[in-house]
């Protein structure tokens, strides 16, 4: 069993608001919130090959939204500021159930389902799946089925090694937002100290907020609710010991999605932010006395920035470089080398991202 509170203090002020170029009405923004979080969770073995584990949790947040925002007075005919105060009660319902099999040695099956709800929504019941097959010591193959909804208030659920959401996050749906993902996996580990491994992965998204602002700079960015969403992933990495102190690795990912945009009156169109092709690879150096050199590239293909599809950010291509010696299990310095020939480029459409950065810092473990 477990029980945590948390208070929490969000401030935000925009003193160029409504001055162009910012377009964002907020001058200040407030958040408040006091949540309280009660779970419990059972495991119990069942017979020898099998375990059961289910729990449950729930979220309780109160929150009180307030801040200045500029809006039209009819009676002076232009925009004035405004203070509000929107105070809200939200909770959030969890309930999951897994049960756990080994028919045989090399055959692991995972069986359950999660439920989740959240205030004013209908609640959402998605299956979990989780197959693992290994011909052999170095081959594996598995295929998962892994829901993610936006009521996942549950902290002592069981961690899925095996599922990957390919970017997305329950932080990204809207009440009563959920997704569902289906992902097949192969890898294999070579004889000459090699690892290839590759995927094919489709998601079946609802209600689901894409960010067309950058949330790094920008207190409440924009974003756009896809109600309904179809996402097909693709990816395949290779990575390679060239000698006892050196690894190469190259990666490369392919994504095809379809949405639609009920605010923007389309549907079939890409989500914005989504490039059809990514890749990249590294080299890294390590040696016994603890000097660690890696190397990256990084590239990212044209992607559109609007749901309506008519406008493309450029694609780009980032070298970075991290020079690190880690003294000893607690003690770790560092230097990174970012975006080493000076590109202009931006992740979010208005956003420009750093030329050449440097970074140098130390890391203590307790």
């Amino acid at each position: 069993m477990k029980y945590s509170a948390r208070r929490s203090h969000f401030a935000f002020t925009n003193p160029d608001s409504m001055i162009p170029p910012d377009a964002n009405r907020f001058l200040a923004v407030t958040n408040n919130s006091v949540q309280q979080s009660p779970e419990v969770r059972l495991d119990a073995a069942i017979g020898r090959k099998s375990s059961l584990s289910l729990g449950y949790a729930r979220l309780s947040d109160r929150l009180k939204q307030g801040g200045v925002v500029w809006t039209f007075d009819p009676i002076l005919g232009t925009l004035v500021p405004t203070s509000y105060a929107v105070p809200s009660t939200d909770v959030a319902d969890t309930g999951w159930l897994e049960v756990k099999t080994s028919p045989h040695d090399r055959f692991h099956l995972t069986l359950g389902g999660y439920w989740g709800r959240e205030t004013g929504t209908s609640g959402m019941l998605s299956p979990k799946v989780v197959a693992l097959y290994r011909p052999h010591q170095s081959t594996w193959w598995s295929f998962v089925v892994n829901p993610l909804f936006h009521a996942d208030a549950s902290e002592l659920s069981p961690v899925e090694a095996l599922a990957d959401p390919k970017g997305l996050s329950f932080l990204s749906f809207a009440d009563g937002g959920f997704g569902r993902s289906y992902e097949l996996r192969y890898q294999r580990q070579g004889g000459r100290s090699s690892t290839l491994s590759a995927s094919i992965a489709y998601q079946q998204i609802s209600d689901l907020l894409v960010d067309t602002q950058d949330p790094t700079f920008t207190g409440t960015p924009n974003r756009v609710l896809m109600d309904d969403g179809r996402r097909w992933v693709a990816d395949s990495a290779y990575e390679q010991w060239l000698n006892d102190k050196v690894t190469a690795r190259v990666w490369v990912r392919w994504q095809s999605s379809r949405g639609r945009f009920p605010t923007a009156l389309v549907t079939g169109n890409q989500w914005p932010y989504t490039p059809e092709w990514q890749g990249g690879g590294r080299l890294d150096y390590i040696n016994a006395h603890g000097l660690r050199v890696g190397l990256e590239a990084v590239a990212i293909g044209k992607r559109f920035y609007d749901p309506e599809n008519t406008q493309l950010v450029g694609g780009h291509c980032l070298f970075n470089m991290r020079f690190g010696f880690q003294r000893n299990l607690r003690e770790n310095y560092f230097i990174s080398a970012m975006n080493l020939t000076d590109r202009d480029y931006e992740n979010y459409i208005g956003f420009p991202q750093s030329g050449r950065t440097l970074v140098a810092g130390t890391e203590y473990r307790y």
